[in-house]
């Protein structure tokens, strides 16, 4: 009888997909939706790395190339690392990868094995316990709590450290909560990681490991993908040069508009939310509504037209919060904050009471 492999119904969705389509389908209906539950930036890539892929495509650039990636980018991205971050690493320490979850789902089908244990916080990025377990391997969480501004509390990390866990993962600036680990806190980490011999996966936008870890995940990319677009590559570099200053403008407008909504959102009866260090996200306590996270975010989409996400998503510690992305303009978080005050009426008098 054929079947569906067993790893399969390990693996569950992400909750802010589920809310996109139901956004979408009262799009569809002739609603207005201001959708603040995906991270997908409204900025486009700047003039010059537009023209560096159209010039790629137009050169016949989309033909197979290293599986590793292009050795020019393979450099730049180790240059930039070294200029921007203070991080040493040379090119043969670098793959390029088709997007994150790629490179995260590499790392970890080349390190972790089934029955092993891995750390990861709660609230994270739903994809790592459900990757996890379809690895065959325990997700063991740690708290990441608003009463200690969500920094990780290593002592708990330490404890729940066994014989079988092999892998820490993090990142910082967190997702949901944006909050950047302090040093201190990174270099707690780093002790406890050495002591235990812990693989470290640090989240980020590229994948940089050690030479025999990139070796086993470019055997990976060989038996599955076999390589990244090469033009997508191609402007990958250009991108990098950031010659027109996108990146300083980018993070300027975040700053922004992260001061504006979460100044708003404080505003909001019931709403607390600590600023974000890093990301673009904020994260709202919304116990003091009286309502569930998941009743608050069913009332913002279904009669304000405000998508955010049920904090629960992102694991069990999240379960009194809402998740809203900064990813939009100034004055469509402004129309936001507008249509989520007057909604508020559902539970300001449950408040005041």
């Amino acid at each position: 009888m054929t079947r569906i492999a067993s790893r399969v119904s390990q693996l569950h969705g992400e909750g802010a997909l589920a809310v996109y389509s139901r956004a979408k389908e009262l799009e569809r209906q002739g609603r207005s939706i201001i959708h603040l539950e995906l991270g997908e930036p409204d900025f486009h890539p700047a003039a010059p790395v537009v023209e560096a892929l159209r010039t790629a495509v137009a050169a016949g650039r989309d033909r197979y190339c290293s599986t590793r990636g292009l050795p020019a980018l393979v450099e730049a991205i180790a240059d930039y690392l070294k200029r921007t971050r203070g991080v040493a690493a040379t090119g043969e320490q670098v793959l390029v990868a088709p997007g994150c979850k790629m490179a995260l789902s590499l790392a970890m089908m080349a390190l972790v094995e089934p029955g092993d244990e891995v750390l990861l916080p709660d609230p994270s990025f739903p994809i790592y316990p459900s990757f996890t377990r379809g690895l065959g391997a325990t997700p063991v969480a740690f708290g990441l709590e608003e009463k200690n501004k969500f920094q990780p509390d290593v002592d708990e990390i330490a404890q729940k450290v066994t014989p079988r866990t092999t892998m820490l993962i993090f990142n910082s600036p967190n997702n949901p909560t944006g909050t950047v680990f302090s040093d201190a806190a990174m270099e707690k980490l780093a002790v406890l990681a050495r002591k235990h011999d812990l693989w470290v996966l640090s989240d980020e936008i590229y994948a940089v490991a050690p030479v025999e870890v990139i070796d086993a995940m470019d055997l990976l990319v060989l038996n599955t993908f076999t390589c990244a677009a090469e033009f997508t590559q191609v402007a990958a570099i250009e991108a990098l040069r950031d010659s027109t200053s996108a990146v300083e403008a980018m993070v300027v407008e975040y700053r922004k508009r992260r001061d504006q909504f979460v100044s708003g959102l404080n505003h909001i009866p019931g709403f607390r939310c600590q600023a974000p260090d890093g990301a673009f996200y904020a994260w709202v306590n919304i116990e003091d509504t009286g309502l569930s996270a998941d009743q608050v975010q069913r009332v913002l989409l279904e009669e304000a037209g405000v998508a955010g996400i049920a904090g629960a998503a992102f694991g069990p510690g999240g379960k009194n919060y809402l998740r809203f992305s900064l990813a939009s303009a100034r004055r469509v978080l402004e129309e936001a904050l507008e249509r989520i005050q007057r909604v508020s009426l559902h539970w300001r008098a449950a408040i005041s009471r």
